[in-house]
């Protein structure tokens, strides 16, 4: 199984590294799958942005940046569901390089899309330093909420539940857009 990753719908990052000797000792998967699950990650993360590049001609940019972000608190779900099967771990990883990978596109994107051009410089400035403690903070709270009855399950719940509040805002962000900020984005 994959290590966990950390923070919210916009703040996730590599914080998981130290927690995963733990997590190897009590899974029914052999390291190497382990290790194997937790790199791949990165080749999903590309070959999202890939097809993300094949096919954007073809999408509606407003439903792109609407459930893009959906696809890693979805891996997350497999995660808290599935708890140590392989498969679970299998899907996290597939739906976490995916959402990861397109998130990078969509966080650059999808603000300018949202509001004035003007403010996008500011308002990714303000959330600079929030996005940071996130990702300083969260392995130091994941590795409070592990214990040895029910390892990171506490942990991936909160995870899970700061990417849902995350997407929600995400969603709200969209419906308040002013029109003239959107006008001409959908195909």
């Amino acid at each position: 199984m994959a290590a966990p990753r950390c923070g919210t719908s916009e703040g996730r990052s590599d914080c998981c590294q130290e927690h995963r000797p733990p997590c190897r000792f009590r899974l029914t998967c052999q390291p190497l799958l382990v290790n194997g699950f937790s790199a791949s990650i990165g080749a999903i993360q590309v070959l999202g942005r890939f097809l993300l590049f094949l096919f954007e001609k073809h999408l509606d940019v407003h439903a792109a940046n609407k459930w893009i972000p959906c696809l890693v608190p979805l891996g997350l779900v497999c995660l808290v569901v599935g708890g140590l099967a392989p498969w679970a771990a299998l899907l996290f990883v597939t739906l976490y390089g995916l959402g990861n990978g397109l998130n990078t596109i969509v966080k650059g994107t999808a603000m300018a899309q949202y509001v004035s051009r003007d403010h996008v410089g500011q308002l990714n400035g303000v959330l600079g330093v929030p996005l940071a403690l996130g990702r300083a903070v969260a392995p130091w709270a994941l590795g409070l909420m592990w214990t040895p009855e029910v390892g990171y399950t506490n942990g991936l719940r909160c995870l899970l539940l700061a990417g849902v509040l995350g997407v929600a805002c995400l969603w709200w962000a969209q419906k308040r857009a002013h029109p003239a900020h959107t006008k001409g984005l959908t195909n």
